[in-house]
C-alpha cells in the first residue's frame, strides 16, 4: 500500500504536468495529420440597404481548405460561408475582399481563395410603381 501511495503521489505535479503534454501531443498529431478539400460556395451580399440592388462580378468563390483527414467534409462544406460586406458603401462601383467563415476555425485552414476580390455594382433601387 505504501509503494502504491508513493507512487501516484510522488512528484505529482511533474506527473501531471507529463500526461497533460501527453494528451496535446496526441491532440496536435491527430489535428494536423490533413489533406486537401475544395469547395465552390456561392458568394453572399451582407449588411445591404433595402434601398440599392447588389450585383457582384463573380456569384461563387472556389475555397481550398486543409483539413484533418478524419473529419466528415459534408459537415465542413455545409457550414462554410463565403460573403462581401457592403455596409456603409452607396451607389457605385467597389472592389471589396470576398471573407470566408466557418464554425471549424480551428480545425479548416484556409489555403486559397479564388476570387479574393469581388467588383459590386451598387444601384439605386427605383421607387415603387415605375
Amino acid at each position: 500500500m505504501k509503494l502504491l501511495k508513493s507512487l501516484f503521489l510522488e512528484d505529482w505535479r511533474l506527473k501531471l504536468l507529463s500526461i497533460v503534454i501527453a494528451l496535446f501531443l496526441w491532440a496536435w498529431v491527430r489535428v494536423s495529420d490533413t489533406a486537401p478539400f475544395i469547395v465552390s460556395k456561392e458568394i453572399q451580399v451582407i449588411n445591404g440597404n433595402p434601398e440599392y440592388t447588389y450585383k457582384l462580378d463573380a456569384k461563387r468563390v472556389r475555397i481550398k481548405l486543409s483539413l484533418p483527414q478524419r473529419t466528415k467534409l459534408n459537415d465542413v462544406a455545409e457550414d462554410i460561408r463565403a460573403f462581401v460586406d457592403v455596409k456603409g458603401l452607396g451607389e457605385g462601383e467597389y472592389v471589396s475582399e470576398v471573407k470566408v467563415e466557418t464554425r471549424f476555425k480551428l480545425f479548416a485552414r484556409i489555403e486559397e481563395l479564388e476570387p479574393e476580390y469581388v467588383k459590386v455594382f451598387i444601384v439605386k433601387k427605383p421607387p415603387r410603381g415605375q
